[in-house]
């Protein structure tokens, strides 16, 4: 799915990854649109047929595009599974091109030198496959597990089989209206080892993925405020929870493949989802659909990065590969392709064990070409690559030769110009050497027309850009069927040790947090009790109950980011419960719990409130504390209510 393993292509469109099930939400049922086929010949078969419309349904609405004509369907016993994925295997990737993708992996050491992929890519796709759709024989395949798409495992994330199956379907019947309005055999045909498949390949799965979320929560996703950053964080949990779940199908192997093909199988889920969604937010479904006709993604920089695709343009530099094999006797070339940001990036992570500087040094990158020659036998011969990198400005250049040169013995890099870095792998004769360098130094570099995309051209105005409406999102929370679903997404309901309060009604403790009252409020009549409300622990009141506090607390599992992360969605759900509520400030500041949220606003409308909330983090529970007073009685109430929730006191983390 990346530059080096591009023909993957077919292969991973047919996969539903696993990953995506811990995020499933319900599927609200719909009336099947007319589509001609034969009846049915028994009522199991009825029913499918029946279901199969109504989850078409589904996809059609969210994706915004119709089906042409009818789409097949079966179900493929898992034991069918291994012998359909090898034969495809095989007919996709020649030997030629696997052969060829494993050299460069090896030699830039992003795979063990003992792996063969012919062996081991059939097997782990294998475990992956949920559920695929083949443009070929433009039939959908859903995947049939004892107890499952997850093994019966899908309790465990808070999902039925029947929900997970809908999913996967929902997910692959995306691929199959791709397929019959933008053709995605044409579409995803390129060079191989291209950066530029990677990058058509993030869209697609992309697209399916957003579809398939918005389908099942039936909220546009793209609408509500910071929903990309906190899809991130939802699937990068996801990711984390699936690689450390032995017990899911599929898990254990990704969880043992080397980094590099685990996280490029994930890039186009994980990152084309974010694209999808900022492409979606920039322009709504027509620039999608213009990504898909005219104008697709060129790098996993652009992904990485939707502002370089549908903002200040940032396609990438075209390397020419020089002739080389009179600077090269003896060897012949066994590999050529692209490495990308994203390739880059990970190299550089798992050679200097540091993220941040991987991320900032492949940041910048502008276009590469390498080639990998070969001399010798395959067992006993001899590599090199080289490897010519073109960067936007002299210091993205210089910070990336710096990292390159502390992979240790064996990478060797070059400066020959400001933009350009060579880098070299392997052993060379040093009278060869020179002219090598020499040869890689001059090879031409197309600089690229970067046309920004005019959207007025296309027709795209105000209305189709997909911007967070707080009203439009308020309705949307109100309704009872997206508060469960967002509950099922988000942990809602999750078991979380509640504590005691005190015999003198001063203090509670909880595993989590803890707050004792301080003196001055329990001298003027404060105290502890219980609340009978769902999701508050419990109350602080006034002697006369005209002010209070209620404390909270909610296990989140697939929100682990910063408070500065979280802050948006907690800020939409707590406004769509409160009658009126009309913000007025809010800023994360410094606490002795650390980082926190503080938000000052008014509810109410005959009778108007004034509230104060503070939000703490503490691993993946969120623990938060309202204060309330009337809003004629709020000078002399607030200092009180504050006191209270600077209070708090977290629990260290486990």
């Amino acid at each position: 799915m990346t530059s080096l393993i591009s023909p993957w292509g077919r292969l991973l469109r047919r996969t539903a990854a696993f990953v995506l099930l811990c995020s499933s939400l319900p599927l609200a049922a719909q009336t099947p649109p007319p589509i001609k086929s034969e009846p049915p010949a028994d009522d199991n078969a009825w029913e499918q047929e029946r279901r199969m419309h109504e989850l078409l349904h589904q996809a059609e609405t969210w994706r915004g595009l119709r089906a042409k004509r009818r789409i097949d369907s079966r179900t493929l016993a898992e034991k069918e599974l291994a012998g359909a994925v090898v034969e495809s295997f095989h007919e996709e990737m020649p030997s030629g091109v696997l052969r060829s993708m494993e050299i460069a992996l090896k030699t830039f050491g992003l795979i063990p030198e003992n792996l063969d992929l012919a062996v081991f890519l059939p097997g782990l796709l294998t475990q992956e496959i949920a559920g695929y759709y083949d443009p070929e024989t433009k039939a959908l395949s859903l995947i049939r597990r004892e107890g499952g798409v997850l093994g019966g495992r899908e309790a465990e994330i808070g999902l039925d089989p029947q929900r997970a199956e809908d999913m996967v379907l929902v997910h692959e019947l995306t691929h199959a209206l791709q397929d019959q309005h933008f053709d995605l055999t044409a579409f995803t045909k390129t060079a191989p080892m291209s950066d530029a498949a990677t990058a058509r390949q993030a869209l697609v799965e992309g697209d399916a993925t957003l579809t398939m979320m918005d389908a099942f929560l039936a909220v546009p996703i793209e609408e509500l405020p910071g929903a990309g950053k906190l899809l991130q964080l939802a699937m990068e949990g996801s990711e984390k929870w699936m690689t450390g779940a032995p017990d899911v199908p599929g898990s254990k192997e990704l969880a043992a493949a080397p980094p590099y093909i685990r996280e490029t199988l994930l890039f186009s889920y994980v990152q084309g989802n974010l694209f999808c969604i900022s492409v979606r937010q920039k322009g709504g479904q027509k620039l999608l659909d213009h990504a898909f006709r005219n104008d697709p993604p060129r790098s996993s920089e652009q992904i990485l990065h939707p502002e370089k695709w549908h903002g200040r343009r940032d396609d990438p530099v075209a390397v020419e590969w020089p002739d080389l094999a009179g600077a090269l006797p003896g060897y012949a070339k066994a590999a050529e392709g692209e490495m990308g940001e994203l390739a880059i990036r990970i190299l550089l992570r798992e050679s200097l064990k540091d993220e941040a500087r991987a991320e900032a040094a492949a940041a910048g990158w502008g276009g590469d070409r390498f080639a990998v020659y070969q001399t010798g036998g395959e067992k006993d011969g001899r590599r090199l690559l080289a490897w010519i990198t073109e960067w936007d400005t002299a210091e993205d250049a210089a910070e990336f030769a710096a990292a390159m040169q502390q992979l240790g013995a064996g990478w060797r890099t070059e400066r020959p110009a400001t933009l350009r870095v060579l880098v070299l792998r392997g052993e060379v004769a040093p009278e060869q050497a020179g002219t090598l360098s020499e040869r890689l130094a001059i090879a031409p570099a197309r600089p690229p027309a970067n046309q920004v995309i005019d959207l007025a051209a296309l027709g795209i105005g105000e209305q189709d850009r997909a911007g967070a409406d707080p009203e439009k999102l308020r309705k949307l929370l109100d309704s009872p069927e997206v508060q469960k679903r967002f509950g099922e997404m988000t942990g809602n309901g999750s078991p979380v040790e509640k504590g005691t309060i005190d015999a003198e009604a001063r203090s509670y403790t909880s595993p989590s947090f803890s707050l004792r009252l301080p003196e001055a409020a329990a001298a003027a009549g404060w105290t502890l009790r219980e609340s009978p409300s769902p999701g508050v622990v419990f109350m602080a009141n006034a002697a006369d109950r005209a002010s209070w506090v209620g404390f909270g607390q909610q296990a989140v599992p697939v929100v682990t980011g910063t408070i500065e992360e979280i802050v948006p969605l907690f800020e939409a759900g707590f406004s769509s419960t409160l009658p009126a509520y009309k913000k007025l400030a809010g800023q994360v500041i410094d606490t002795p719990n650390g980082r926190a949220y503080e938000g000052l606003f008014e509810v109410g409308s005959e009778v108007r409130l004034r509230g104060l909330v503070r939000l703490y983090q503490r691993g993946s529970t969120l623990i938060f504390g309202t204060g309330m007073a009337a809003l004629e009685s709020w000078p002399e109430s607030e200092p009180t209510l504050r006191s209270i929730l600077d209070a708090v006191r977290l629990a260290p983390e486990p």
